[in-house]
């Protein structure tokens, strides 16, 4: 027993060790299919600014997911304090 799991240690580091290559036998070729569709890509967007929403439109025509910019505007307010000019000072 000794003698096969020395062949078999002999073996992978042959196979492993980088100094000789060994060629696989490659499968079988798979079938062709159809072409895909091309990637869908942004080509515009439309800006509803009173909700605070901004809507892509993709490549094919349909609008995509609407991205809701209200939680970042809210965020924004509360991290830096609401944005009010200060009020008008009277010459005295």
């Amino acid at each position: 027993m000794a003698v096969i799991d020395q062949r078999i240690a002999k073996w992978f580091q042959n196979y492993f060790d980088g100094k000789t290559v060994r060629h696989r036998v490659r499968g079988l070729k798979g079938l062709k299919s159809d072409k895909g569709d091309d990637a869908l890509e942004i080509v515009n967007w439309h800006v509803d600014a009173p909700g605070y929403r901004a809507i892509a439109f993709m490549s094919n025509g349909k609008p995509g997911k609407e991205l809701n910019l209200r939680p970042f505007s809210e965020r924004f307010l509360e991290e830096v304090g609401t944005l009010t000019s200060p009020p008008p000072t009277t010459p005295s």
